[in-house]
């Protein structure tokens, strides 16, 4: 699809929720004109590190502009697009760690690929996107959303063997900003706390699109649920549940995959969470990744459809999370995760302060420490300094 083809598709959908749709008798009294809710952000991302293959000094300075339009076409229909356009300056164009930007993308997982590079210099690099464009119909026992979207079906905090929609990598600065699925999201509410989903996503061709079903049911204080699909190549089916224990929260994940071509595997995560009077909330799980790759990880981290499936190269990991609020402007976020067959550590401390009510600083660094080889002992540190401002 072309440049001119995504903004055309932008400014249509735009012009769609303005008109409004057809009303019938009993409202022809309203407007004829829909409300539609605007609201966004500009970011600023600075980052510098060194290059995995060169080892020199590099800097990445990021800026993104996302709008939001949100139309309440009903009291049961909405329509949601939200748009990107962002900028990359930098100086390491040339290296092979920038695939690692181009290639974590739509055309990784959906089939309708609408990231598109506006400029692609030395130093510049532009592109803009659909992030999300659906629409949503509710009622108190039907949902169904269909469009590019989010399907989060996990629980667990670092790595979550559920989440086989939209795979989080908790190594990403910006590891919420999930590359959205092209689906069809069914989900049927039913009177004993219960509730059905049923989710096709359509891929980049046919063998890469993916069929789930989840069950989730509340019993007492914690919530369990049930999955089983067809996620692009691989056969899997999983259960989890997300309760309380005493005065902390205790959640865990456990998935059988059967791959299309390689062995069975299971995956694991059981994780504590505790928070006290003084602000401090302390997390650890413990993940067990029997789909692991301990010879290739290093060498695919531009392919994003491969460590969105492999996630790690270990298959022993705990993950430790603090968060402390100074301040009810000054919060810390320490993220720390230990690789329990080589001994290497990712160590990620951040403090957001928040300036304005609607503009946020973030300060932080990522730290690796292990032999060459290890889960993180090959990675360079990175600084970072990040500003949002919502509008």
């Amino acid at each position: 699809m072309k440049v001119t083809n995504i903004i055309s598709v932008f400014i249509c959908g735009i012009i769609f929720i303005w008109s409004g749709p057809v009303y019938s008798e009993d409202q022809a009294d309203q407007s004829s004109s829909v409300p539609i809710e605007f609201e966004g952000y500009y970011k600023s991302l600075f980052t510098q590190s060194r290059s995995l293959a060169t080892k020199e000094n590099f800097y990445a300075f990021l800026q993104r502009v996302r709008l939001k339009a949100k139309a309440d076409l009903s009291e049961q229909w909405q329509f949601v697009v939200n748009y990107d356009i962002e900028s990359i300056l930098n100086d390491f164009r040339n290296t092979p760690d920038f695939a690692t930007i181009q290639n974590k993308n739509q055309g990784a997982l959906a089939a309708w690929d609408a990231d598109h590079v506006l400029h692609d210099a030395d130093n510049h690099y532009m592109r803009h996107s659909l992030y999300r464009a659906y629409i949503n119909y509710y009622s108190p026992a039907f949902r169904a959303v269909l469009g590019k979207q989010k399907v989060d079906w996990g629980r667990t905090r670092f790595w979550s063997p559920l989440d086989l929609f939209n795979p989080v990598n908790p190594l990403d600065i910006e590891y919420t900003e999930r590359v959205g699925v092209d689906a069809v999201n069914l989900e049927h509410s039913f009177e004993d706390f219960s509730s059905l989903a049923l989710v096709y996503a359509a891929g980049p061709n046919k063998d890469l699109a993916s069929i789930g079903m989840k069950y989730a049911k509340t019993l007492g204080t914690t919530d369990v649920f049930a999955v089983g699909g067809q996620f692009r190549e691989d056969e899997v089916v999983g259960f989890g549940f997300d309760g309380q224990l005493a005065n902390a929260g205790v959640r865990g994940e456990f998935t059988y995959t059967h791959p299309q071509n390689d062995g069975d595997y299971f995956r694991s995560v059981l994780g504590l969470e505790h928070s006290f009077e003084n602000t401090l909330t302390l997390l650890g799980e413990y993940f067990y990744n029997g789909g692991a790759d301990k010879t290739a990880f290093l060498q695919n981290l531009s392919d994003f459809r491969y460590t969105s499936r492999v996630l790690t190269r270990n298959k022993h990991l705990l993950g430790l999370n603090a968060d402390y609020e100074w301040t009810p402007l000054l919060k810390m976020h320490q993220m720390m995760i230990y690789d329990m067959e080589d001994n290497s550590v990712f160590f990620n401390p951040q403090f957001n302060y928040n300036l304005k009510a609607n503009l946020d600083i973030v300060l932080g660094s990522q730290f690796f420490w292990g032999r060459t080889g290890s889960e993180f002992g090959s990675y360079e540190n990175v600084y970072y300094i990040q500003t949002q401002f919502y509008f």
